[in-house]
């Protein structure tokens, strides 16, 4: 997807779909899924989706009817429960005896998708209009119940687009299956370096690790990033005016701004839709201290919430912006600590390891990772009160810089396991890990983005 255009006003226009007359939108509650299969360390949904046809007479503007079942299949096995049926043979030598007992697209033979393992099946159409605009309907069918889970025909968009309308129909597969919001259409942004280590630019891509483009080119060092208002902007720490500075961007135009300029440090900023406001670290005071301010960076409204000789940094709210974690050595080495948002009732959450740092709240508030070194960096879960401490990676080099992906099941992090530092995913158990990037210098600083809805 274009920089150029506004993601949440595309999104907004590409959930305007419609639901077929006799299509069941989707439900208040989880639908019956029938039986799951044991893969790796979970219990799995087989669904099977045959490439998807091309409308009779259409143009296909040079689009692959398998391009939507793959990118799909990737979403869903990437970010659900869902995992693919096998044998991809059968699916379209199923998908073959449908279309040629009966030319209804609503038709399917809920008995022989069965007999190949599906629960569900989800059949799609696509066309490309003269003015290059993709047109696509999706059908998903729940064989457990024998009826059609959803239909939908989605707003045209221009066949550019086509990766992000496969992301959607993913979502609504996972919406209409699990009652979850799915997170196939989220951003991540990082910092990386290229042919020049001294210079770091901000990138954005799908939460798959495609699409990728570079939002900045400061030629300078960008560091900590952070996802802002709407999911609309990201705020970054800055050095192209020399002093490390706090500037917000805006992912359509990249339009940029600066937020805090004060001397010395201005970073590790953390965004609160909860408040509306910013927590950062500056550095002014001689040593690091936590501030709050607006988005515009309004000194009048600005707020001290530490005060001590210590350092005190890298903030992040809890979801409904009454509590913050940061990092503190208050107590000799660097651990995690909470506050209350106005600053009082610190309490200390962490105790072992020489140096705890970038805790992060779970979108669901129910938990909190962070960074912990003992010999290595590794990434930890703990509740929110400190207990049942649980590390997510170990033996596998450095892991860094975790945020939380907006289902509160997924982790965005940064490690140098296969050489120099590379963005990854993994699932809350540490399990189903993935490399997202390749690039040429070092990857790190990831930030997963709100639901664009």
């Amino acid at each position: 997807m274009s920089v150029q255009r506004i993601l949440p006003l595309l999104l907004a226009v590409l959930f305007s779909v419609t639901s077929f007359a006799s299509a069941q939108t989707t439900p208040d509650k989880a639908v019956s899924i029938g039986p799951r299969i044991t893969t790796g360390n979970f219990q799995a949904v087989q669904i099977a989706i045959p490439a998807f046809e091309l409308k009779a007479g259409a143009s296909n503007g040079g689009l692959e009817p398998a391009f939507f079942q793959k990118v799909i299949y990737n979403d869903l096995e990437f970010f659900s429960d869902f995992k693919r049926v096998e044998n991809q043979a059968l699916v379209e030598q199923t998908q073959r005896h449908d279309m040629a007992s009966n030319q209804a697209k609503d038709f399917i033979d809920y008995a022989e998708w069965q007999r190949i393992g599906a629960a569900f099946v989800l059949k799609g159409e696509y066309a490309v209009d003269a003015s290059g605009r993709l047109q696509l309907e999706v059908r998903l069918f729940n064989l457990t119940t024998g009826e059609r889970a959803f239909g939908f025909q989605y707003t045209p968009l221009p066949v550019s687009e086509k990766r992000m309308m496969a992301h959607q129909i993913s979502d609504d597969i996972v919406k209409a299956v699990f009652n979850q919001p799915g997170i196939a259409s989220t951003q991540i942004v990082f910092v990386a370096s290229a042919a020049n280590p001294r210079v770091k630019e901000l990138y954005v891509m799908d939460a798959d690790g495609d699409n990728l483009r570079q939002l900045t080119r400061d030629n300078s060092l960008a560091a900590t990033p952070c996802w802002g208002m709407n999911g609309t902007e990201v705020y970054y720490t800055s050095y192209k005016d020399t002093n490390p500075d706090l500037w917000g961007i805006q992912i359509a135009t990249r339009k940029t701004w600066v937020i805090s300029r004060f001397a010395g440090l201005n970073y590790t900023a953390d965004w609160s839709a909860a408040n509306k406001r910013i927590a950062l670290t500056l550095g002014k005071d001689g040593n690091s201290e936590i501030y709050t301010m607006d988005r515009n960076g309004n000194t009048a409204t600005m707020k001290r919430l530490t005060r001590n000789a210590c350092i005190d940094s890298s903030p992040c709210w809890n979801p409904a912006g009454t509590q913050m974690v940061f990092t503190s050595d208050r107590t000799g080495t660097p651990q995690i600590w909470a506050m209350d948002a106005d600053g009082n009732n610190a309490r200390k959450l962490t105790y072992g390891g020489n140096y705890n740092d970038a805790a992060v709240w779970s979108p669901k508030g129910d938990q909190i990772a962070y960074v912990g070194r003992d010999g290595q960096f590794d990434v930890h879960v703990m509740n929110v009160d400190g207990t049942n401490d649980f590390k997510l990676t170990s033996n596998q080099r450095n892991n860094e810089d975790p945020t939380y992906a907006p289902d509160s099941k997924h982790f965005v992090f940064s490690s140098n396991r296969t050489g120099s530092y590379e963005i990854f995913i993994m699932d809350d158990k540490g399990n189903n890990v993935h490399q997202l990037t390749k690039m040429n210098g070092n990857a790190q600083s990831p930030s997963w983005s709100p639901l664009f809805r």
